[in-house]
């Protein structure tokens, strides 16, 4: 939250609100992204076939989503504003924050199912 305007700006309600909004909205991206991904790229075997094209997609889905949203809510609706602590891509204009999240977090949770189905997948063969 230090990266957006809301932080210097807002009452601690806005400043929650804001928090909860776009936690919820990025659960969303998240969901349709890998929907998406699972139905252009995977298949009923997914997470333990296909792991890396489902993955792929479903992460270039949520950054372009990402990207566009942060530009469109920043510049052109003005819904929200970054604050001058917020890094750029250079040319974009576009917050360096919000794009890594959309690689952190999904390439671990991605990461993680699939070790996970790989583990579930072992113990199948052995009982």
């Amino acid at each position: 939250m230090p990266f957006y305007g809301v932080w210097q700006t807002g009452t601690v309600g806005e400043i929650i609100y804001n928090g909860l909004h776009c936690t919820v909205g990025d659960v969303m991206i998240a969901a349709f992204s890998l929907l998406a991904a699972i139905v252009v790229a995977g298949w009923s075997r997914w997470p333990r076939s296909r792991w890396l094209v489902v993955s792929s997609t479903a992460i270039l889905v949520g950054v372009g989503y990402t990207a566009f949203s942060e530009w469109h809510n920043v510049y052109v609706l003005q819904s929200w504003s970054y604050a001058s602590a917020m890094p750029v891509v250079p040319g974009t204009g576009i917050g360096v924050s919000p794009l890594t999240q959309w690689l952190v977090v999904p390439i671990t949770a991605l990461w993680l199912t699939r070790r996970l189905a790989h583990q579930r997948s072992i113990s199948r063969l052995t009982t």
